[in-house]
């Protein structure tokens, strides 16, 4: 379906952009650049971890168009710059054409269309250890979508002072998916079609005096998602002496919601020590939803399973915010900030399905403050810190055939924070931020009671091209309630350097993460306590560099080896070749070969050679 369109496309930008090329007298305004090529791929493995790692396939490409228009300054309301782009046309699973038409401070208008693929359909187990009545399957889900965004922007200066904004965003997302479902003891695998819409309108103001600006903003967003599954065909079951059978299955579930948003923005300048900001912002959303579920089929008892059961429901939600800033230069070295946050939610939702009837309230309010201190010491070294904390209050009530249930919960936050800066030069630039957060009574349980997170970064530029970084981060996040805990660790590095024809770069990064919780289960009066973990060491080195040999010839190479060992263990390199030749009177020629070899956990495999040529014409 992708690749009619995207040749459809392809046919009508070259045909209205070869005429142009030959408009010899617009040569000093008209400026472009087209990329068309041709790629070969050959893949053996597993093709459906191919298509989720790279999806390339071979064909024609449009993989770059740039063309422009710039007459200089124009009379009256004709544009300065007439601008169109496109990149990835012809089936790549990334694909863009953008467009700009922009009248120098009076008026700027930008659109974007962007296509995706999402493709997921992973292993976590060999096949031959699965034991359907166990469920230790893995992942029984599947994506196979098309993800589709139109944006547009329409920004017009009224006057020196006033500006006047209008947008429209349009998200789509299409396809196949599967997904499980436990009925009666089995775990059956549905088809579950994926279409929705979201789509996003916006209107905005903005006046700014000589110490004041006043910003508006107003949205509504409109979402529509017809969900349903079904069971293609009929499924006997797993269970040797007593399987639940399904003969027919089929859950509809469409709903959609409408939200309307107001945000206004306040920003005043009240001398030249004191700052001062204020935002405040309200949403109300309102969702309909309806449910259908027809089954047929046998229970694992014998009894029959069979009818139709109705459905359907709406929720309603406001949401108020109210957010306020201000800083005061005490000296031209120091600097005080506080802000305040206010947040408050209300939700309302009831559902009908079949005979059942479930009503729930949600009530949040939240309370924030951070307060700050900004120092200068000297002249390289940079000091800021501060004090954090949240308050929350969370209230809800639910009633599920006439059992109810509520909970009113209170959590407090308090947290620290530091960030540290040293510049002695131009060449030299090191930092040190920290933060550390305790968290009283947090409302689930894999929510931290403790968060501490601290980033360490150096750099050092050489006078000679030569450039080197360095990052070290650690993060970690408990629970003590429930034993929850999180903990990353992440280094990287990059070396790099630039020097007349030659540009090269290495870099390497190495990250460990544990995941752990204890999980209590409880079956009838039987209840077992189990430690789920998740960890990962993952080491990636990359290098490339690119040597201009000549006027007219450049070779490139690159190489990134991934390497993750843990409870997922994958292996990937993915090494590229490339040459650019440039010919007479504006044409080039790019080649370049690209290998990729990907092993995860000895389940799913693929080894991939992509070839690659395109001549590129640019003036």
């Amino acid at each position: 379906m992708r690749q009619p369109m995207n040749t459809l496309v392809l046919r009508g930008f070259l045909a209205g952009s070869l005429p142009l090329l030959s408009a010899g007298a617009l040569a000093s305004e008209f400026t472009g650049l087209i990329d068309m090529g041709v790629r070969k791929v050959n893949v053996s493995g597993d093709e459906n971890k191919y298509r989720q790692q790279l999806n390339l396939d071979s064909g024609p490409r449009l993989l770059g168009l740039e063309l422009a228009f710039e007459p200089g300054t124009g009379s009256g309301q004709a544009p300065d710059r007439v601008a169109v782009s496109a990149y990835g046309l012809g089936g790549d699973p990334y694909s863009s054409i953008e467009a700009e038409v922009r009248k120098y401070g009076a008026y700027d208008f930008e659109y974007q269309h962007r296509e995706s693929e999402y493709y997921y359909d992973d292993l976590l187990i060999d096949p031959a250890d699965i034991v359907p009545s166990a469920s230790n399957g893995g992942d029984y889900r599947t994506f196979d979508l098309k993800r589709v965004q139109d944006a547009a922007d329409f920004q017009i200066r009224l006057t020196d002072r006033a500006r006047l904004n209008l947008g429209f965003d349009r998200y789509q997302r299409s396809g196949a998916s599967t997904s499980p479902i436990d009925i009666a003891r089995e775990e059956f695998e549905l088809d579950a079609p994926v279409d929705e819409v979201l789509q996003t309108y916006e209107a905005g103001f903005r006046y700014d005096w000589e110490r004041w600006s006043l910003k508006f903003d107003q949205r509504r967003r409109e979402f529509d998602s017809k969900a349903s599954a079904f069971l293609p065909g009929a499924s006997e079951g797993s269970d040797p002496v007593a399987p639940t059978r399904l003969t027919n299955y089929v859950l509809d579930q469409p709903y959609s919601y409408d939200t309307s948003e107001s945000q206004l923005g306040v920003k005043a300048r009240l001398s030249e020590r004191w700052k001062v900001s204020a935002d405040v912002f309200y949403a109300d959303l309102d969702m309909d939803f309806d449910v259908r579920e027809t089954v047929q089929g046998t229970n694992f008892d014998g009894t029959d399973l069979a009818g139709t059961t109705n459905g359907g429901g709406d929720a309603d939600r406001q949401t108020t915010q109210l957010f306020l800033t201000t800083s005061y230069d005490v000296t031209n070295r120091v600097r005080l900030t506080a802000s305040v946050r206010d947040q408050s939610l209300d939700q309302d939702a009831a559902g009908l399905f079949g005979a059942a009837v479930g009503l729930s309230d949600w009530k949040m309010d939240t309370t924030g403050y951070a307060l700050g201190v900004e120092t200068v010491i000297g002249d390289a070294w940079t000091v800021s810190g501060g004090w954090t904390g949240e308050s929350r209050k969370t209230r809800y009530s639910a009633e599920q055939d006439t059992v109810t249930a509520g909970e009113d919960v209170k959590t407090k936050r308090d947290g620290v924070y530091a960030l540290v800066t040293y510049r002695p030069g131009s060449h030299w630039n090191l930092s040190f931020s920290a933060e550390d957060n305790g968290i009283d009574d947090p409302f689930t349980l894999a929510s931290p009671t403790d968060a501490t997170r601290f980033r360490l970064r150096g750099s050092y530029r050489w006078d000679l091209g030569l450039s080197l970084t360095g990052t070290y981060t650690y993060r970690k996040n408990r629970n003590d309630q429930s034993s929850w805990s999180s903990k990353t660790e992440q280094a990287d590095f990059r070396l790099s350097y630039q020097n007349g024809p030659l540009t090269a770069a290495f870099g390497a990064s190495f990250v460990v993460i544990d995941r752990s919780m204890d999980q209590l289960v409880t079956g009838g009066t039987r209840q077992d306590l189990f430690l789920i973990r998740y960890d990962a060491d993952a080491d990636t080195v990359d290098g490339s560099i690119r040597w201009a040999v000549s006027e007219r010839l450049a070779l490139s190479a690159s190489l990134r080896d991934y390497d993750n060992e843990g409870s997922f263990a994958v292996e990937r390199q993915d090494a590229l070749l490339g040459a650019r030749i440039d010919l007479s009177r504006g044409f080039g020629l790019d080649l370049s070969y690209r290998y990729v070899n990907f092993d995860e956990d000895d389940l799913e495999n693929f080894d991939a050679d992509i070839w690659q040529a395109s001549l590129i014409f640019d003036w």
